[in-house]
């Protein structure tokens, strides 16, 4: 590397995750996992496999010979590793470390997030990933396959601009409802979710909590119309009402409003809420922005390196997801300091075109002024 370029685009995305920059707490708990190590240690070890997951590495032969670049081994601090070195830390290093790790970016973000004007929204959903049975018995699934499941809360700021807030690993026989209180814990936030997420008991304690919820509601769900809402003629609402669900029976619910709208195909949606100070416009659109965590679990896949995992050991797999968690959340922290407006896929790409080059000039790309590279 040229010794007069100063410092790299790969070391200004991974400066927060540097080991003098992580909490004093958090490098007591990774000193022990460094006992005895004569290569590869943690802070290595993060970086390397940061870039494996982001650069979407295939195999641990692929991260072997990621080594092979000049630039890379001064970056790190490491010429070469054999693949069974890098198989074994990244099975032993405790997962806890690295979802802590993934929390303390979070923290960042939350310091330094744009628009804190906004009411604090949250979207909730899950995705599945699966495995192979054989190779991943532990992984309860179904009876041909297994497979694990990540259920996130993306943190949303506005249209095209969310990031991962929380997130919780299971197996993908757990079903999405059983997690929504673990990721439902701020009062006063609005947390959107769809239909698979349904539970009358559960909206009402969110209510009764003071936490807010925008939903849909099944085709088959009893409605008990209380009061009609004045709706403005032209639009895509079809109804405002206030409602009660349930009955027949069963469990019946507090007083909450649903709201009919239709979507770009023509199709209805039925959306609960218990938000009763909003327009129903701004419910709909609230509940469309539901879409920006499908975007953000397809680029997960896509362009991290997750459908496609290193070790057969749980721990293991649990730390591949929160590194490419991470990966996400240390581009967004770029994103924010320099104020862009390209989304978090164009930084990513620019930053693989900037990697070993002055992280002025990946940092100016960003930031929308064109500069030729050295």
């Amino acid at each position: 590397m040229d010794k007069h370029i100063g410092k790299t685009s790969f070391c200004k995305w991974t400066e927060p995750v540097s080991f003098e920059n992580l909490p004093v707490g958090l490098q007591e708990k990774i000193d022990p996992t460094d006992a005895y190590v004569k290569k590869l240690f943690f802070d290595r070890f993060l970086k390397l496999m940061l870039n494996a997951v982001y650069s979407q590495r295939a195999s641990l032969r692929d991260i072997q010979a990621s080594l092979l670049n000049p630039d890379f081994q001064a970056a790190i601090g490491l010429e070469s590793l054999s693949s069974s070195q890098i198989s074994r830390k990244i099975r032993g290093i405790d997962s806890a470390i690295l979802e802590e790790i993934f929390y303390f970016l979070v923290a960042l973000a939350n310091q330094n997030k744009r628009n804190d004007k906004l009411p604090k929204a949250f979207i909730v959903d899950s995705t599945t990933v699966s495995l192979n049975k054989n190779r991943y018995p532990w992984a309860e699934f179904r009876s041909t396959k297994s497979g694990i499941k990540l259920h996130l809360r993306l943190a949303y700021i506005g249209k095209g601009d969310a990031y991962p807030d929380k997130a919780v690993l299971t197996n993908a026989s757990v079903h999405d409802v059983n997690k929504l209180e673990i990721v439902v814990d701020e009062k006063l936030a609005t947390y959107i979710f769809d239909r698979g997420y349904m539970d009358f008991e559960l909206f009402d304690k969110f209510s009764y909590g003071g936490f807010f919820f925008v939903s849909r509601i099944k085709k088959n769900t009893l409605v008990h119309v209380m009061s009609e809402y004045e709706v403005p003629p032209g639009g895509d609402i079809l109804q405002d009402q206030m409602v009660v669900l349930g009955g027949k029976n069963g469990y019946l619910t507090e007083p909450y409003r649903l709201v009919e709208v239709t979507d770009t195909q023509e199709n209805m949606l039925r959306i609960i809420t218990n938000r009763f100070d909003l327009s129903a416009e701004e419910i709909s659109q609230m509940y469309r922005s539901r879409w920006q965590i499908e975007l953000f679990f397809k680029q997960l896949k896509q362009q991290t390196t997750i459908k496609k995992f290193f070790t057969q050991e749980e721990n293991g797999l649990k730390n591949q997801i929160y590194l490419a968690l991470m990966a996400q959340l240390l581009t967004y922290l770029v994103k924010l300091e320099t104020h862009s407006d390209l989304s978090a896929l164009t930084i990513q790409r620019y930053l693989f075109a900037f990697l070993w080059k002055a992280s002025e000039l990946w940092e100016t790309r960003i930031r929308g002024k064109p500069t030729e590279s050295k």
